[in-house]
Parts: C-alpha cells; sequence; structure tokens
C-alpha cells in the first residue's frame, strides 16, 4: 500500500497552513481563472490599502492615481513603484513600522528585520494572516521547485526552514556566518 501522492500531500499541507477545505489550488487553474484570481485578490489588497494605510494614500494622489482606477492588471503600470528609501523615511517619522503599516500595531504577531547592509534596517511587521500567507508561498514554492519531499538548502530564514519541513523536506537553515560552509 503506498502513501499519500505528491499531490495529495501538498493538499494538506496547504489545510495544515489554513487553506479553506474545498478551495482551488492556484498550481490547477486555467490561465484565465488564475488572472480573474489575481485580478479580484488585487482589487481586495487595494481596498484594503485605500482604507488603512496613509502612506499608499499620499503616494497614489501623489501621482494622481486613485485606488479606484485601478480594475485590471495592466493598470499596475500606472502606480508608481515603492523605493526601499521612502519606507526607511516612514519608520523615521513614525517608528517603529511607519505609516505604510496597513493594520493597528496591536495586530503586529512577528517583526522581521532587514540586514540594514545599504543603510538603516527596515522593519516588517506582520499579523497572523500575514504569517499563513507567507508560509503558504513559501511552501508552494518550495513544493513547484522540488514537487515531492527531498533534502535541501533552506535559505537565510528559519521561516522558510518551517515552510519546507511543513512538506518533509529535511532543511538546514543557513545563517549568515554558516553559509560560507555549505
Amino acid at each position: 500500500m503506498s502513501g499519500p501522492t505528491a499531490l495529495a500531500l501538498y493538499h494538506q499541507t496547504s489545510f495544515a497552513l489554513g487553506a479553506a477545505p474545498g478551495s482551488t489550488f492556484n498550481e490547477t487553474l486555467s490561465t484565465s481563472a488564475l488572472r480573474s484570481l489575481h485580478t479580484t485578490r488585487l482589487r481586495a489588497q487595494l481596498d484594503y490599502l485605500a482604507a488603512r494605510s496613509p502612506f499608499y494614500q499620499r503616494k497614489l494622489a501623489a501621482a494622481s492615481v486613485r485606488f479606484s482606477d485601478i480594475v485590471h492588471l495592466e493598470d499596475l503600470a500606472d502606480v508608481p513603484f515603492t523605493e526601499k528609501s521612502e519606507l526607511r523615511e516612514s519608520q523615521l517619522a513614525l517608528p517603529p513600522f511607519g505609516d505604510h503599516l496597513a493594520c493597528d500595531a496591536d495586530s503586529v504577531r512577528r517583526v522581521y528585520s532587514t540586514s540594514g547592509t545599504t543603510g538603516r534596517p527596515t522593519y516588517i511587521g506582520l499579523t497572523a494572516g500575514d504569517i499563513r500567507t507567507w508560509r503558504e508561498a513559501a511552501t508552494r514554492a518550495f513544493w513547484s521547485r522540488w514537487r515531492m519531499p527531498v533534502n535541501g538548502n533552506a535559505g537565510r530564514s528559519v521561516f522558510f526552514a518551517a515552510s519546507a519541513s511543513s512538506i518533509s523536506c529535511s532543511m538546514v537553515p543557513q545563517t549568515w556566518s554558516s553559509a560560507r560552509w555549505m
């Protein structure tokens, strides 16, 4: 008797990470269905930012772009890029997260930071929902790379190691100091 198929194991993992049972997995969608999903999620994200992020409200207004103007994926071409320097300035003006944080600071459950090698470190506050989303995205990336549980290198993040281990990969979290020995 054989164990679960690779796809079944991936789906079980996705449910464990918070995907709703019976949800459609992006990997099996047609191109048009995937594009529709992306458009729907983009609209939801923009509505969320329009209601909660003073930083992006100002940024889009300065570029004469209204959140409601962004209807299709192609409309993203009209949206200005966010530069890391802008995020740093935002965090200096309103520490520790800046006014680009689109939730109450009390909702932050985990904080990541950049290394600061090109300047001041940037802090990234994650809600419980953000953590689930990041973990699922990382798990999907590992799964699409290997298609089955294998051994590998998780890079420089315990976060990614947790995602990889959720699909039964044996991972070695790599730190900056240990990277040269791998």
